[in-house]
């Protein structure tokens, strides 16, 4: 830990010039005694004199914890922000690394997450902080990063803004700068990532917070004005992946192919509406062709001619969570109402394939039924036709 108490009940950072290292020093979380260790090969710290000492404060932090966390409240100290390090929070028997105040009435808890954490643990810290009404960041570590495919690890700690989109951010204690990904796109079958990226430098003058939302703002008016990078072939490519899985007995596609079977179809009957991409849905476990199908299915199959209002549409997917048709990833951080825009969106996408329209503000109807294809040359023949204008245009 990097604070301590005194006898006098104050405040102590161990990079401060202390003379000796045989003063009584106080753990601020169990109130038991602390030594402190001047730093050689690591920065100076204080530490219990068994592990066993308290659960608050965990032992054997890593260099580049130690000194994120450091870093990140000198930051915010000289921009004049109020801070405090390791702030001890009795009521949670919780202590994020960094406590700041941007308002007097809300104060946010960072968390600088360097080595693996459970997703139980996760959501404990997370929920904790929100009953509170603290909002919480979590800042990654160098071990997290990966630029393939998102982990399981990495996606519980997406964050969602309005105009970011999901987000991840992490902390280069070398080159001392907050890498910041926005916009977090997720191809489906492939898994493939793309993204925004600010690199902001902590030390470099004037890179202040306001500075760093100044900056996110103007990437993401860039981001937004670049048209994203086709994949080629897409539909033809993901027909590909779903004739590969049949093959191989892959367990996504046997879950679908199950359910198709029991409606008197098969994957070669999909219609085209299916395939197209809707890139929200990175906290959707199911593969997005089944529960694309299975919404599909819903409208076609309406009572009323194929109308219907939001209200009724979301309540099926609702259905569908409950029956573990549709399975979600656990992404504390996400409001329930990201989830909803999500769903909302493909609505969208149907209409703007002219499956559906609005009736209404809130309503839609079915113009026409979907094409299920009778076998692969023609469905093959309609893909290689649309994926042309999927090069040419971005849905």
């Amino acid at each position: 830990m990097l604070v301590a108490l005194t006898k006098e009940n104050r405040y102590i950072f161990a990079d401060q010039e202390l003379k000796t290292d045989k003063k009584d020093y106080f753990c601020p979380g169990c109130g038991k005694g602390v030594f402190y260790k001047k730093g050689t090969t690591i920065q100076s710290h204080f530490a219990h004199y068994t592990q066993k000492d308290c659960q608050t404060f965990s032992e054997g932090e890593t260099r580049e914890h130690i000194a994120g966390k450091r870093l990140l409240f000198n930051w915010f100290k000289q921009q004049g922000i109020p801070c405090q390090l390791e702030a001890y929070l009795p009521d949670l028997k919780q202590r994020p690394d960094l406590l700041i105040w941007l308002s007097e009435k809300r104060p946010v808890a960072i968390e600088f997450q360097c080595s693996p954490i459970s997703l139980k643990r996760m959501k404990e810290r997370t929920k904790g902080y929100q009953q509170i009404g603290y909002e919480v960041y979590w800042v990654l570590g160098a071990s997290f990063r990966s630029h393939q495919r998102l982990t399981n690890q990495q996606r519980s700690f997406l964050r969602y803004h309005k105009h970011l989109g999901l987000q991840l951010y992490y902390l280069n204690v070398i080159k001392k700068e907050l890498d910041c990904f926005f916009q977090i796109k997720e191809s489906e079958p492939f898994k493939k990532i793309s993204s925004g990226l600010l690199l902001f430098s902590l030390v470099k003058k004037g890179h202040t917070l306001s500075e760093l939302k100044s900056q996110l703002a103007k990437k993401n008016l860039a981001w937004i004005s670049t048209k994203a990078e086709a994949i080629p072939n897409y539909l033809q490519r993901y027909q590909h992946y779903l004739n590969q899985g049949r093959f191989y007995r892959t367990k996504e596609v046997e879950e679908i192919q199950k359910y198709l079977y029991q409606q008197g179809k098969n994957l070669l009957n999909l219609p085209k509406e299916v395939y197209f991409p809707c890139y929200k849905n990175s906290f959707i476990q199911t593969s997005s062709i089944y529960w694309h199908y299975l919404i599909i299915e819903w409208i076609v199959c309406l009572d009323n001619g194929g109308c219907f209002i939001e209200m009724d549409y979301l309540g099926y997917l609702k259905q569908l969570v409950h029956e573990k048709k549709i399975t979600l990833y656990s992404i504390p951080q996400l409001r329930d109402k990201v989830l909803t825009n999500s769903f909302l969106d493909y609505l969208s996408m149907l209409a703007q394939l002219g499956l559906i329209e609005k009736s209404g503000e809130k309503e839609w109807k079915l113009v026409k039924h979907p094409y299920f294809y009778q076998n692969e040359a023609e469905k093959n023949r309609d893909f290689i036709e649309i994926d042309q204008e999927l090069e040419e245009k971005e849905f």
